[in-house]
This record gives structure tokens, C-alpha cells and sequence, in this order.
């Protein structure tokens, strides 16, 4: 039998904890099959954070209060706890992301994984987020990021309680509060300005795990007051006020809800509610000590690992996998994956006298080793492209169009080494030489994608055409954005607007391209007609309005790429085709304005509008951004049903006042 210094000491365990992570487990596995219902389900993540910080403060305090810290011990005994499941999990990840993740994706996937081994992956995802990423429900590995954030706190705690135990141990409580406030405070901050960094990182998270911290502060401060007593209906009363604080938000609180901010004082709340007064329950305590809840909880560690891979990779399968039977399924295969990784993982890992400190710690270093080296060869050899068929006069040509490979879009969110101001207004396309008229093409990433297809269409019409794009900055003169105003591509946009004020005058022709659809969800096409009014109106200028292309699932546009499916038109298009519709009834009764419609860039003899070119490949890079390719293909369809005459004459024609 192993001694009470082999194994995680259990004599001050609190069975109704388990019942609380099993409560906070599925309400996070029922949020990520996305069931509408439960628009606030990720907040089962900040419980967690309670329940963490509590229990680790119980563990650290006691040692310190017995002079047996060993902070070596310590880290060996949270490494012990977390390595090795996490590790089996992004091993047997691999796998099925061999098979169904495409090259981009699959880059992505292994440097998450890396991330995830060395729990940074917080940061990872945090640096990761921008207009051009993978949708949340289609990674992996995005869940690991709290483990990161977690680890993290467990790698500096030790560190604040053994200062405080020397410096001021009478006002552990009291410091311990003030750096809770000073966290909340900034994530309250954070969630309106900084939303990215504010929801990945320690600082801004820190505040939950010590709200945790300071309710077994105070339960260790009062365990021996004999004058602190409640009823048990008392008890019970109080408890079910903390489960409709947690449980309540998860039906109201949505991805629009600012979190985590002083909202998920709610949660965390109703969490720290009933870690205080379920042990001194009678019918909730009976509730969360069930045997099928507290065994999810102990469980729930490694179900929690396994859920996102599970689910991610249900959805890469969408076309076969559907309907509510299959997520019943991946709950269900979650729960056994997780018991069997309890069973032979988790619990032998985490015993010396099983597994010696210099195995765990050479098992370890070796998958360590093992994964990194995997990100590495995977990275070279861009996502095991030999993988697919993808031509090879055309990988080149599937990407976007950006300043990184030799056109003008200012991708400075995806870049940060790009210098922030002129240069991002100092890029051409079209005829460099001998050209008659001059154009300004304006807008975010869905301006940028059309760079190709104004370059052939300029050399036809003799114009030079100035690009002035960046990401999000769809075409406005006001401060708006559509993304966080913490990225340097907030700054950028600002700029090439006051150009566009100072600028605009001395071009023959405007050209105005937007994400249409998104402007109009969320009420800023009116900011486009105050442009439209400026330039046609104040400035008496040609305007050439882009339809947007058309939408589409990413999945199926990436699988089509690389793997010949179908792709799928998403439902939202209809918006899309809506705004365009309105767009050229606009330019039917204005001379001024010119719009160019998805058949003129798509459909080729044909009302139809072609998901494929005529080389059986999509023009979609991502389901919203035409490729290098797309854009040059549609350049070509639209110069060989002679398009450019009506074009030319539009842009040679006197303006009408």
C-alpha cells in the first residue's frame, strides 16, 4: 500500500465538490454541441477556476501551516495530476486529425498542440485570434487554453502564499482580496477594451481562481469557531440560491454577454455559495454526493479533455454525422473515454510507488520532445500538403492576396511587423505606366481579396489603382469596427480613413468592398450610404461598388480544395444576395454608381452562379475570401464577357451633378 506521501492525501476530501464539477461538466458539454439553450454554457469553465483555486489554497495553506512546503514536491505533485491525461489526449488527437484536418488547418492544429503541451496555449490562442481563423467549434484543442491559465497560477501561487507567510502572514486574507479586486477590475476593463487578451490570459482570469482561494482562506480562518452555525433549511436555502446564480446565466448569458467582466461575479458567485454551505445542507448536500455525480467529478478532468477533440472532429464529419443521436453519442463517448483514462491514466500516474519522480519526469520530457518535434517537421512540411492532390501551380495561389506575398492588402493584424500609418497607402495595382485614369480601392480583407481581379481588369482599362485596405476596416469614415479595438488594425483603419477624407478628391474612381452581410447584422450599412453620399455627392466622384462573394461553409470550401468535395452555400448568403440585389437597384437609378454583380465575376454565359471554376476548384479560400486564384479566375470571366466596356465607359463618362 502506497504511503500518504505516494498519492494526493484524500483524508479532507469533500465528496459534494465532485458534485459541483460534474454540475460545471455538463453544463460545458452540453454548451459545446451547440444547444442553443444553453448560449451561456461556457461559463462552466469559471467554475472550474473556483473550485481550483479553493482546493489548491487548501493544499498549500495546510503545508505551510505545518512547515512541509516543498514547492519540487509541489510542482511534481500538479504535474503528476495534469500531464499525463492531457498528454494522451493530444497524442490520440493526432490520429483523426491525420485523416480529416487539411494543411492549413493541420499547421494550426500541431502548434496548438505544442501550445497545449507546455501549457501556453492560452497565448497561443490568445495571438492565434483574428479575422482569418478557424472557427472555435472546429479546434481540437481550443479547450486547453485554461489549462494554461490554470498551470500558470499554480506556477506563481506558491510563491505569493510563501512571501505573504514571511511578510505578513496575519493579512494573507486581506492581500489575497486586494489582488482579487485589482484582477477583477482589470477583466472588467479588459472585456469592453482589450475582449481577446482579457479572455485567454492570467491576469484578467486570475481574479476567479482567488475568488476560490479566498473562500478556503476564510473556511481555514473559521474551521475552528465554535459560534459558526446555520440550519440545514438555512443551508439548503442559501445553496440553492448559489445553483440558480450558476445555472441561471447559462440560459441568458450569450457570446455577446462581455465575460469574463463583473458578469461572471454570478457564477462564481453561486460557485463560492455552494463550496460554503452545501456541506451544512441536508437536501442539496444529498444531491451533489450521488454516486453517478460525484464520480462524473472525479472524472471530469480528462472528460473535459476529451470533449473538444471529440466534438471538433464530429463536425469535420458533418456531411456524415448529424442530428441529435450523434452528440448523444459523443456525451456518452466522452464519459467512457474519460472513465478509462481515469481508471489507467490518472490514477496510476499520480502514484509513486507505481510510477517512480524519474519515470514520470523521462515519460514526460519524451512526449514532450515528441510533440514539439511533430510541430516542427509538421510546420515544414506545411500541413503534410503530400497528404492531397492539390496541384502545384496552384498552391502558390491559394492564399489570400496580402503584402507578404507581393500584393497590397495590409494584413497588420496577422503581421504585426508591418509599420502601423503611410505604408499601409503606398501599394498599387492594374496598369503601373501610361495609365489613363487613377482608382482607389477601399475596405477590409473582402476589399483586399479583389486585388488580383483589379489588377487584370486595370491593365484592361488602362488604370492605376491605389489599394488601401486592412483587416476590418470595412468602408466608412467613422471610428467603428468590426473586431476588437485592441488590434493594431483598429489604428491602421483610422488612418486609411482620414486618407481616404484627404485623398479621395484626386482619384478618377472609388472603389468600395465590405463583408456586406455583417454590416448590415450589425447596423452599419448606414455608415456605407454616409460614404457613398461624401464621395458621389460632396466629392462628385465615380463609385464602383464589389458584390460579395458568395458564402460558405469553411469546412467544405477547404475539403473542396484539397479534397474534391462539394462545397456548401451557408444559410446567411441569403443576406448577402439580398444586400447585393439592393446594391444594384441602387446603381440602376444613380450614374454615378457602378456595381459590379456576382454573375458578372462568377457566372460565365450563365445566371447560375458556380460554386467551382471550370478547373473543378473553388474560388473560395475560406468560405468568405476569394484566393489569389478565385480572384484572378474571376478577373478572367469577367473580361471574357467584355464587362470592361460598360466598365471604361462608366468611368470615362462626365460626371452628372
Amino acid at each position: 500500500m502506497s504511503s500518504v506521501k505516494d498519492t494526493i492525501p484524500r483524508r479532507d476530501y469533500q465528496s459534494e465538490l465532485d458534485g459541483i464539477r460534474a454540475l460545471a461538466l455538463i453544463i460545458v458539454l452540453i454548451y459545446h454541441t451547440g444547444f442553443e439553450l444553453f448560449s451561456g454554457g461556457y461559463l462552466g469553465v469559471d467554475v472550474f477556476f473556483v473550485l481550483s483555486g479553493y482546493l489548491i489554497t487548501n493544499i498549500v495553506i495546510s503545508q505551510f501551516d505545518n512547515k512541509k512546503f516543498d514547492y519540487a514536491d509541489f510542482f511534481e505533485r500538479r504535474a503528476r495530476r495534469i500531464f499525463p491525461a492531457l498528454y494522451i489526449v493530444l497524442l490520440v488527437s493526432t490520429i483523426p486529425a491525420w485523416f480529416l484536418l487539411v494543411p492549413p488547418d493541420m499547421v494550426s492544429f500541431v502548434n496548438s498542440q505544442s501550445s497545449a503541451a507546455a501549457f501556453l496555449s492560452n497565448i497561443f490562442f490568445w495571438r492565434e485570434s483574428n479575422y482569418f481563423d478557424t472557427s472555435s467549434e472546429l479546434k481540437p484543442l481550443l479547450h486547453t487554453w485554461s489549462l494554461g491559465v490554470e498551470f500558470q497560477f499554480y506556477l506563481i501561487y506558491p510563491i505569493y502564499i510563501g512571501l505573504a507567510y514571511r511578510l505578513f502572514p496575519k493579512y494573507i486574507f486581506q492581500t489575497t482580496a486586494f489582488l482579487f479586486l485589482m484582477s477583477l477590475a482589470l477583466s472588467h476593463w479588459g472585456a469592453m477594451v482589450k475582449p481577446t487578451p482579457n479572455y485567454y490570459l492570467l491576469p484578467t482570469r486570475a481574479w476567479e481562481l482567488l475568488y476560490g482561494a479566498l473562500v478556503a482562506l476564510w473556511h481555514i480562518k473559521h474551521r475552528d469557531r465554535k459560534d459558526f452555525t446555520i440550519s440545514k433549511s438555512k443551508a439548503d436555502l442559501i445553496t440553492l440560491i448559489g445553483l440558480l446564480l450558476v445555472i441561471t446565466p447559462v440560459f441568458y448569458f450569450t457570446t455577446e454577454t462581455p465575460f469574463p467582466s463583473a458578469y461572471a461575479l454570478i457564477p462564481t458567485t453561486g460557485t463560492a455559495l455552494i463550496i460554503i454551505f452545501s456541506k451544512h445542507a441536508s437536501i442539496f448536500y444529498k444531491v451533489l454526493t450521488l454516486k453517478p455525480l460525484t464520480y462524473l467529478g472525479l472524472v471530469s478532468y480528462s472528460a473535459y479533455l476529451w470533449h473538444q477533440p471529440i466534438y471538433a472532429f464530429i463536425r469535420q464529419l458533418e456531411d456524415y454525422l448529424s442530428g441529435i443521436g450523434v452528440w448523444v453519442a459523443a456525451f456518452f463517448s466522452t464519459i467512457i473515454l474519460a472513465s478509462l483514462t481515469y481508471h489507467l491514466i490518472e490514477n496510476p500516474f499520480r502514484s509513486r510507488s507505481k510510477i517512480s519522480t524519474r519515470s514520470f519526469y523521462s515519460t514526460t520530457a519524451t512526449a514532450l520532445v515528441g510533440l514539439f518535434g511533430f510541430s516542427i517537421f509538421t510546420n515544414t512540411t506545411n500541413g503534410f500538403e503530400n497528404r492531397f492532390h492539390l496541384p502545384e501551380n496552384l498552391q502558390a495561389q491559394y492564399e489570400l492576396p496580402t503584402s507578404d506575398n507581393g500584393w497590397c492588402f495590409y494584413s497588420i493584424d496577422t503581421n504585426r511587423e508591418l509599420p502601423l500609418g503611410a505604408a499601409g497607402t503606398q501599394c498599387s495595382i492594374g496598369k503601373k505606366q501610361g495609365f489613363e485614369y487613377q482608382g482607389l480601392l477601399v475596405g477590409d480583407s473582402t476589399a483586399g481579396h479583389f486585388e488580383p481581379f483589379w489588377d487584370e481588369v486595370g491593365e484592361q482599362i488602362n488604370a492605376k489603382i491605389s489599394s488601401i485596405t486592412t483587416n476590418w476596416c470595412y468602408p466608412s469614415l467613422t471610428d467603428n469596427f468590426t473586431w476588437s479595438k485592441d488590434t493594431p488594425a483598429f489604428d491602421q483603419c483610422l488612418f486609411n480613413r482620414q486618407y481616404v477624407k484627404e485623398h479621395a478628391k484626386d482619384f478618377d474612381f472609388i472603389v468600395l468592398s465590405g463583408l456586406w452581410m455583417q454590416l448590415k447584422s450589425e447596423n452599419r450599412l448606414s455608415e456605407v450610404d454616409e460614404l457613398l453620399n461624401y464621395l458621389i455627392k460632396d466629392l462628385n466622384k465615380k463609385v464602383i461598388i464589389m458584390a460579395q462573394a458568395p458564402m460558405f461553409d469553411r469546412v467544405s470550401i477547404l475539403k473542396s480544395i484539397y479534397m474534391q468535395h462539394n462545397p456548401k452555400i451557408i444559410d446567411k448568403d441569403i443576406d448577402a444576395q439580398e444586400i447585393n440585389k439592393n446594391f444594384n437597384l441602387l446603381a440602376d437609378n444613380n450614374t454615378n454608381l457602378y456595381f459590379i454583380t456576382r454573375e458578372e465575376l462568377f457566372a460565365d454565359n450563365s445566371q447560375d452562379i458556380p460554386k467551382l471554376t471550370r478547373e473543378g476548384l473553388p474560388y473560395s479560400l475560406d468560405g468568405i475570401h476569394l484566393s489569389i486564384y478565385g480572384s484572378v479566375k474571376a478577373a478572367e470571366t469577367f473580361l471574357g464577357n467584355h464587362r470592361q466596356s460598360n466598365l471604361e465607359k462608366f468611368i470615362s463618362e462626365q460626371i452628372i451633378n
